[in-house]
């Protein structure tokens, strides 16, 4: 297993793209009635939380990932296990309190909508059938995770896939 390397600015830089595209998104659909960005909130950044959606009558949290991968490349969603190796920080995916998990392709505009605790479930009971990476960022430190297809996740959770149409 060879580490890819990122950048970090670069990877910091998207993500925060990708959370302002899917807070936009979010803000624009008529079931909405707020969205709260707390990423910035270090009790939510513990637990791995960045927006707290209110609609209809309901508040869903949930954590943004964002992949700078043009999905046309890979079938696959990159699901960080762990997100220092060195350090043996847990990686989101886990560490995660949020009820669903939003996967974005910043490029494509698709987001990817897992609800947390089944997949978590279905990832442990599976995660010998899909192919482990190594990430390296700027050479710093290593992450961990699974490459999982996107077709299986769906396929075998309730894992649903959106397109994003924000106006920024």
């Amino acid at each position: 297993m060879s580490p890819k390397d990122h950048d970090w600015k670069t990877t910091l830089h998207q993500g925060m793209r990708g959370q302002d595209e899917i807070k936009e998104w979010l803000e624009s659909k008529e079931e909405t009635i707020k969205v709260v960005d707390v990423s910035q909130v270090k009790s939510f950044q513990v637990i791995d939380i960045d927006f707290i959606w209110v609609h209809d009558g309901k508040i869903t949290t949930m954590e943004i990932k964002s992949d700078q991968y043009d999905m046309k490349r890979s079938n696959n969603i990159f699901l960080e296990t762990l997100g220092n190796v060195e350090k043996g920080k847990v990686g989101c995916f886990f560490n995660t309190k949020s009820d669903y998990y939003y996967y974005y392709f910043v490029k494509n505009k698709y987001v990817f909508k897992l609800p947390i605790k089944e997949c978590r479930e279905w990832f442990v009971k599976n995660m010998h059938r899909f192919e482990r990476k190594r990430l390296s960022t700027n050479k710093l430190y290593h992450s961990e995770g699974y490459l999982i297809p996107r077709d299986i996740l769906m396929d075998e959770t309730s894992t649903l896939m959106e397109h994003v149409n924000p106006k920024l």
